[in-house]
């Protein structure tokens, strides 16, 4: 597409679609006063869109279609997903679309999502092959410029 997103598809003789979405930007992104906010703001898209701006009903939305949902933080990317019954494929791209394009990503959304991401980032910091893999790609990622 013009704006630089891809799409696929792929057919398969199974009840379901997948569909994913991969956004560029990961913890190497964040600089030393913003660790976590790009593992809050995977979570954070999940609480409210425009179309669905109370809390929960943009996940209500999903669960009334049947449609699964998840994501994934990682070193230079965070990955969407849902998994939906092929009938609901066009209710689900609407869906991805909103959760991408206009998510609210409001103030009190964080605190409620901090505890879960202090959490997860914890679970990393034990690992010290983790943390210096980690703050390899960011050196690395500086001298390119």
């Amino acid at each position: 597409m013009k704006n630089g997103f891809k799409i696929a598809l792929i057919k398969a003789e199974v009840p379901f679609a997948l569909l994913y979405a991969r956004v560029g930007a990961g913890f190497i992104d964040e600089g030393p006063n913003e660790v976590g906010i790009a593992h809050w703001t995977e979570h954070g898209v999940f609480r409210g869109t425009k179309r669905h701006p109370h809390r929960f009903q943009f996940m209500r939305a999903l669960e009334n279609l049947s449609i699964e949902s998840n994501a994934t933080t990682n070193f230079d990317k965070t990955d969407f997903y849902f998994i939906s019954p092929k009938e609901n494929i066009k209710q689900a791209l609407s869906q991805m679309g909103d959760l991408l394009r206009d998510p609210l990503l409001r103030p009190e959304d964080m605190l409620d999502e901090s505890e879960p991401v202090k959490a997860e980032l914890k679970r990393r910091a034990v690992n010290p092959a983790t943390l210096l893999f980690e703050d390899a790609i960011r050196l690395h990622a500086k001298l390119l410029g």
